[in-house]
């Protein structure tokens, strides 16, 4: 499938795969195919379906946030969609799924993508390249992460999570649901339960830890256009880093 920008065009790549399957053939099987698993694999396809629920609300946070006037025509697809994703038993027909998946659904995905795409943050070249970077500055402290004399526990800690962000950021830039705000209440939140280990490192490691802490707090920036907005985490981090001394 071609990537897209934003979520609802995401998510229409999946539709239009899944409008493809014959309706004879068992649900189990027609999931299997639209989320590239084994029809024999319950787990891999709740989780595939999970994750398209999931999408179907980062397309209607997306809408709600970026497209102006009445937005009917753009929500009513994720509807349909949604109540594909809810109602559709794996021992049914394929076609009793993709029923809900008619010429309007399909039509009203196509006109969201096509808007979200000029409108999207993701779709600016210019936030585009700041994620970009800043993914590669997150890659760098990694890196001077695993060569620190911090614990083998702190290490663990801080690559777990700015792996997380990076990951979250990557997944954004190609229209996947938005969960940074998420994944940096995390992070801090962990950080926070470890500031006494933090604290008992060395001035190498402290100095580390100071750049990843620093880093999350950044992370709306880099994806706010506008960049008025204040950071997710910035508050927390004011109160954390003067606790590392």
């Amino acid at each position: 499938m071609n990537e897209s920008n934003n979520p609802v065009g995401k998510l229409l790549r999946y539709v239009e795969e899944a409008v493809k399957i014959d309706g004879s053939v068992m649900a189990c099987d027609g999931w299997a195919r639209v989320l590239g698993c084994k029809g024999s694999d319950t787990l891999a396809i709740a989780r595939g379906i999970s994750d398209l629920y999931e999408l179907v609300e980062a397309s209607r946070k997306a809408i709600k946030e970026n497209v102006k006037g009445d937005l009917a025509i753009y929500l009513a697809p994720l509807t349909n969609v949604h109540g594909m994703l809810t109602t559709c038993a794996l021992n049914n027909q394929w076609q009793v799924c993709k029923q809900h998946l008619n010429v309007a659904t399909i039509q009203g995905l196509v006109f969201g993508n096509h808007t979200l795409c000029n409108y999207y943050p993701a779709a600016d070249s210019e936030t585009q390249q700041k994620i970009l970077a800043f993914t590669q500055q997150l890659e760098e402290l990694l890196k001077e992460c695993l060569e620190s004399d911090l614990s083998e526990d702190l290490k663990a800690l801080f690559t777990k999570h700015l792996e997380a962000i990076r990951s979250g950021l990557l997944n954004y830039l190609v229209g996947g649901p938005d969960k940074l705000e998420e994944l940096t209440d995390q992070a801090v939140g962990a950080i926070s339960r470890n500031l006494p280990a933090i604290e008992k490192a060395s001035p190498e490691g402290k100095g580390v830890a100071k750049k990843i802490i620093e880093s999350i707090s950044f992370v709306n920036q880099v994806i706010t256009k506008t960049q008025e907005l204040a950071t997710l985490a910035s508050p927390v981090v004011e109160k954390l880093l003067p606790l590392i001394s």
